[in-house]
């Protein structure tokens, strides 16, 4: 009872702390126009309380031997030729100093198999003295709100932020964030050498479970309402959540892989017609076609972070072709409708027999 408790707090605060970075708890003219506003007001007002979400895990942390010896991971410099994420390196370096234990590019850009489709994933790791004085979790949490104008500059769709962890969370390290197995293709941008990072996991909980059905009852929600006024920015966003799913399922099964490596794991537990939506979804990424307006790459050039670059996108962003968008109309949806479905069921059965046994 008491590491779910404690599992429990560890996620409500992960979750504050990964809106707040992202700004997310902040109105929207603070968003906009952040850099008027000052930690000693609008930053500072949140950072209480997530702060205070930090220290009640900690605390809960301190009583916990589960005796899950650490997995030591190798992380390799970035080698890529991206000036965007040299520019965020030097910024975070610049602006965050000690406070930041590390910064870490994974996904395509880490693998270096970057795509037109590729965003940038990146991982802030903070020193856990940040999250224990709210003045400076409010400092460095406007600094990396800042920064975030890098993410939007590399990729004008990002549907999400940064990363972030603390060194803490390292000790007690949730695989439903991000799975170990991610760690292989890491690379460091803070600091640019090769390092070791020591890793010690938590026991996955329903958590699992809870996110594969979250994003599932958001996909089933979604899917039937696509049509041909959808823009970029939403169906990228929504092509995303569909190719999560695989790793997400994984998941739930207590199979912690890499998203690259989880479509071939997963699609050999259905049949080929019924994976056909999560290839059709892969097709599209390969052959994105989407360029940057003018008026999109001027705002990328100006944005004192990433908000207004993507409100444009989300509200008035380029609508992509009618014969890439008709690929997920029609059967497509009820077939993904169809594979959700199955993945359900097969859970669930799995389910009843692990308590039957």
């Amino acid at each position: 009872m008491m590491n779910h408790t404690l599992t429990g707090l560890q996620d409500r605060y992960l979750r504050m702390a990964r809106d707040y970075f992202a700004g997310s708890l902040l109105p929207s003219a603070a968003r906009l126009f952040s850099r008027h506003y000052r930690p000693a007001s609008t930053w500072l007002k949140i950072s209480a309380k997530v702060a205070g979400s930090y220290a009640a895990f900690v605390e809960r942390l301190r009583d916990v031997k589960e005796g899950v010896l650490p997995v030591v991971k190798h992380i390799n410099p970035y080698t890529g030729h991206s000036e965007v994420v040299f520019s965020l390196a030097r910024e975070l370096r610049q602006a965050l100093g000690e406070c930041l234990a590390g910064a870490y590019v994974f996904g395509s850009v880490g693998s270096g198999e970057e795509v037109n489709y590729s965003d940038l994933d990146c991982l802030l790791i903070f020193r856990n003295g940040v999250f224990q004085n709210r003045e400076t979790l409010s400092a460095v949490c406007s600094k990396v709100f800042s920064a975030s104008r890098f993410l939007t500059a590399y990729d004008a769709l990002q549907h999400h932020a940064f990363f972030i962890l603390s060194e803490t969370d390292l000790q007690y390290y949730p695989e439903v964030y991000l799975p170990l197995a991610t760690f292989d293709d890491v690379r460091s941008i803070v600091p640019l050498d090769r390092h070791e990072l020591s890793i010690t996991t938590r026991k996955p909980g329903k958590e699992v479970d809870e996110a594969f059905y979250k994003m599932a009852s958001v996909l089933s929600a979604k899917i039937p309402r696509i049509n041909y006024r959808i823009n970029y920015y939403r169906l990228k966003l929504l092509l995303s959540q569909v190719m999560l799913m695989p790793a997400l399922y994984l998941n739930a099964l207590g199979m912690f892989v890499s998203k690259r490596d989880s479509f071939s794991i997963a699609s050999s537990r259905f049949p080929a017609d019924v994976w056909m939506p999560i290839q059709t979804a892969s097709a599209i990424r390969r052959n994105w076609p989407f360029h940057p307006s003018v008026a999109c790459r001027l705002l990328q050039r100006i944005s004192a972070n990433s908000f207004l670059v993507t409100m444009f996108q989300a509200k008035i962003g380029q609508r992509p072709p009618r014969n890439v968008v008709g690929k997920i109309l029609g059967s497509w949806q009820m077939d993904l409708l169809e594979l959700l479905e199955l993945m359900k069921r097969d859970l669930a059965a799995r389910k009843t027999q692990i308590n039957r046994s």
